[in-house]
């Protein structure tokens, strides 16, 4: 069952901003030793999950990813657009979440606070619409 339609991540380890999309519901990740696909993978732990790897929770030290000379606010983003089945059914305590409408996207951004600790953001994108 296809329910992620595509994927974005911007500032996280090696990986300065990628999207993939048109994902299926299986989807090879292929690329040289080094390219990202590791990171990725921590991206979307990150974005379900709320820690990068078992145990490990966001540290901008260790995960975003530095622009040289770049005086930009550090920022991680990452958005995965959801695209709900005609036949997809909600458990019953997430009922709720059927006024997103079939096609949605969630946002997930970390920035630094002053005291330099992570702030987590949930933003929610589309058109809402009740799933019948």
């Amino acid at each position: 069952m296809k329910l992620i339609k595509s994927v974005r991540v911007e500032g996280f380890r090696s990986i300065r901003s990628q999207e993939l999309s048109d994902l299926d519901a299986t989807t090879c990740i292929l690329g040289r030793n080094s390219s990202g696909k590791s990171n990725l993978l921590r991206a979307l732990n990150l974005f379900f999950n709320g820690e990068v790897e078992s145990g490990k929770e966001l540290s901008f030290v260790r995960d975003y990813h530095e622009r040289p000379q770049s005086r930009k606010k550090k920022i991680i983003y990452i958005a995965v657009e959801f695209s709900l089945p005609k036949y997809f059914k909600y458990r019953p305590g997430l009922k709720h979440l059927s006024a997103l409408g079939r096609e949605f996207t969630i946002v997930r951004r970390w920035e630094l606070d002053p005291q330099r600790r992570p702030l987590d953001s949930l933003t929610v994108e589309g058109t809402p619409g009740p799933v019948p």
